[in-house]
């Protein structure tokens, strides 16, 4: 009656299936299947890893070169003397 599933989402499909039968027309056979299949469903959803997302790069400016205003460059182009 049930055949091999390798398809995670047609073990889905088929555990859904079965549960469904056994639920609505209980025999022995429908109960073991439906079992069957569900620990086969528990196992394969344990057996998923966690995907942990990797964090952003954040882009890095350059420590000395803040952002000015053009007035402030200006201001300080006005002010400037040379060392020496």
């Amino acid at each position: 009656m049930a055949k091999s599933n390798t398809n995670p989402q047609s073990l889905m499909a088929a555990t859904k299936s079965a549960i469904n039968k056994a639920k609505y027309y209980t025999t022995k056979e429908k109960k073991a299947l439906a079992l069957k299949l569900l620990a086969q469903l528990t196992a394969e959803v344990e057996a998923l890893e966690v995907v942990v997302p990797k964090a952003k790069a954040t882009k890095s400016k350059p420590k000395n070169m803040s952002k000015m205003t053009k007035a402030k460059l200006i201001e300080v182009i006005e002010n400037w003397t040379p060392k020496g």
